[in-house]
């Protein structure tokens, strides 16, 4: 009678193990798939830029930015260039 509730408490030992490394298994599968959907969420993040003066938003991301940002960026280049007078040409 011991014996054979030793052999079935080590059948289930065994069952649980299994099971286990399953689990495992399983787990490190989600968690490499939850750790690259991570990475591509940081490398496709864009910044959107509200600015004061402006009505339009821009966005800015790691390698690109919005036509709208780049033509208003030049346009304040432009600006601060040609606006050099002998008052405050040492400021700029």
């Amino acid at each position: 009678m011991q014996r054979h509730l030793l052999e079935a408490a080590d059948k289930l030992q065994k069952h649980e193990i299994h099971i286990l490394r399953v689990f495992l298994v399983l787990l490190l599968i989600i968690t490499v798939f939850n750790y690259a959907s991570i990475e591509n969420i940081k490398t496709n993040e864009k910044i959107v830029i509200k600015t004061l003066n402006q009505s339009s938003k821009f966005w800015v991301s790691q390698k690109d930015a919005s036509n709208e940002y780049l033509l208003d960026l030049g346009l304040y280049i432009i600006q601060l260039r040609n606006n050099v007078t002998a008052s405050n040409v040492d400021h700029h």
